[in-house]
């Protein structure tokens, strides 16, 4: 399962862009109508990947802007070296019009999905200002935004603006490794949660062990967590370190308070910190992590969505 999901993540976030970059500079085609497609198609792969690609904190954020300008570059090369020898339509010949209209039909594909992402920045309830709830210095959105493209909770009604946050160390990845075993090579694990928000703590779980990375917990689906009650909603904290919670249902905290550690427990796949809000003072489990109202949050006034960078000091 580990190298399944390092192959998929590597072949969608490094290899198809490198080819398709690659494509545009190096094609063969024999038409410049197959290479306007084609360059479309690549745009908007690229596009499509620079804002909903799940795994760019694996490798480096950096290389999002470099296939950018690796594609600019490539566009270059191509009009200065061969755009002038070629014909505007493919031959009189079924091969290559057959081949222009299968890249027409990607680059259209492709095309179609770039107002849904943009999409993904909005939503559409009253969003509540919120505290930072992480004290470090560099953080990365994994999860989260206005729709499924980008954030794989909106389908829950309560996760619906769920964020999934990861710290990224000083090479500018979550972790030293792609899937590294120890939960020690993870940047955000064991970073202090600070509260959102002053409010009132409605319960907490801290009794549950980390577990290894990949090795998830379905059955306790929120792991060690803390709920938090203020503006009308109930804040849920979860995926934290075993033991870590320092508060106590009916305890108040006030915003920016140390109240836990982030950790590794329940239903997720490695080290980060899930936050989500729903709608009123909510002590169901299954309201609070299904079928509640789920409202969106801001913080620092910014609606955060996946692939959004935090530097909050």
């Amino acid at each position: 399962m580990t190298t399944f999901v390092i192959t998929i993540t590597l072949v969608a976030h490094l290899v198809l862009p490198s080819v398709l970059v690659s494509w545009v500079a190096l094609s063969r085609t024999t038409s410049r109508l197959y290479w306007i497609l084609a360059t479309i198609l690549t745009a908007a792969f690229l596009a499509t990947m620079h804002v909903a690609g799940a795994g760019w904190s694996w490798f480096g954020l950096v290389w999002r802007w470099i296939f950018l300008a690796l594609f600019v570059l490539c566009i270059g090369h191509f009009l200065y070296h061969r755009w002038r020898d070629l014909p505007w339509l493919p031959a009189k010949k079924a091969k290559p019009w057959l081949a222009t209209l299968l890249v027409g039909l990607l680059a259209a594909y492709f095309l179609t999905s770039i107002p849904y992402l943009i999409s993904a920045g909005s939503h559409d309830a009253r969003a509540t200002e919120l505290s930072w709830p992480l004290d470090g210095e560099d953080f990365f959105v994994i999860h989260g935004g206005g729709n499924e493209a980008v954030n794989h909770h909106y389908r829950v009604d309560a996760q619906r603006y769920g964020l999934d946050i990861v710290a990224l160390n000083a090479w500018g990845v979550r972790a030293r490794g792609l899937l590294p075993p120890d939960l020690d090579a993870y940047a955000i694990y064991g970073t202090p949660v600070l509260a959102p928000c002053d409010g009132e703590v409605l319960a907490t779980r801290g009794d549950l062990p980390d577990q290894k990375p990949m090795e998830m917990d379905p059955d306790n689906l929120l792991g060690n967590f803390i709920t938090l009650h203020c503006h009308d909603l109930t804040i849920l904290l979860a995926h934290l370190r075993h033991d870590s919670p320092g508060v106590e249902a009916g305890d108040m905290v006030k915003a920016g308070q140390p109240i836990a550690e982030v950790g590794n427990t329940g239903n997720t796949s490695e080290p980060h910190l899930h936050i989500h809000a729903v709608e009123g003072r909510v002590t169901d489990h299954d309201t609070l992590a299904f079928e509640g109202k789920g409202m969106p949050m801001t913080f620092g006034s910014r609606f955060l969505k996946r692939n959004d960078r935090v530097q909050p000091n």
